[in-house]
């Protein structure tokens, strides 16, 4: 099911009251549709949001509560570096049996820090690690880094820099305005590290049963 503001949401009457009322009562319908919070789904930006930092990303939210919300892009892959770089400059020794994962610009919050998105296929130290969904962890530990160097890591990863972060209830904000579409309850790995970067996104409006085309404005009627 598509969650967004219009589906949220009552009209908006032209009085001030009428305003405060409705800005309340959508507050109240968000919070109780995401009353577990959006740990573990998906943001998917619609075609209008209005920030060009998110246009067509799709975010794996690994946190979300009354303190905000933080998540990673993980369709846009980062021109630099490669993860051979990465090894390079962080002494991680040589390419291991395993391919290199993907280096992935996570958002525009601590571009530099990096963050593996892994399968659950590795025991990573469990204070710097994340579960955050079926077949999803989220770990920052180096040692994580050092095993998918040597190839001894998860069978599938992502390398993040970098991630989206919000302030308290302004994720809920942009969701009344229609910022972002809501994924199912828990994000498919096999949209993380299956699918190529350029066709997550409209897969991940796909398996909302929306058509692409018709969201931007192609369809026919």
């Amino acid at each position: 099911m598509v969650l967004a503001a219009s589906a949220l949401g009552a009209t908006v009457k032209d009085d001030e009251d009428a305003d405060d009322r409705t800005e309340g009562k959508r507050e109240m319908i968000l919070q109780e549709s995401f009353a577990e919070g959006l740990k573990g789904r998906f943001l998917i930006a619609d075609p209008s949001i209005g920030d060009p930092e998110f246009a067509r990303t799709l975010i794996l939210v690994t946190a979300h509560g009354p303190q905000g919300a933080m998540g990673f892009i993980v369709n846009r892959p980062a021109e630099r570096p490669r993860f051979a770089e990465v090894r390079r400059e962080l002494g991680l020794g040589r390419r291991g049996p395993t391919p290199d994962p993907l280096v992935m610009s996570g958002g525009p919050v601590e571009e530099t820090r990096g963050f593996l998105i892994h399968s659950e296929d590795y025991d990573a130290p469990q204070d710097s690690s994340e579960n955050v969904g079926p077949g999803l962890r989220v770990t920052s530990a180096m040692e994580a880094l050092r095993a998918v160097a040597a190839g001894s890591g998860p069978r599938r990863a992502l390398f993040v820099l970098g991630y989206a972060g919000w302030a308290p209830r302004q994720l809920e904000r942009e969701l009344q305005r229609n910022d972002w579409l809501v994924g199912p309850a828990a994000a498919d790995p096999e949209l993380v590290f299956a699918t190529p970067p350029a066709e997550r996104w409209t897969r991940a409006l796909e398996s909302l049963g929306v058509a692409p085309d018709r969201l931007m404005g192609g369809g026919t009627g």
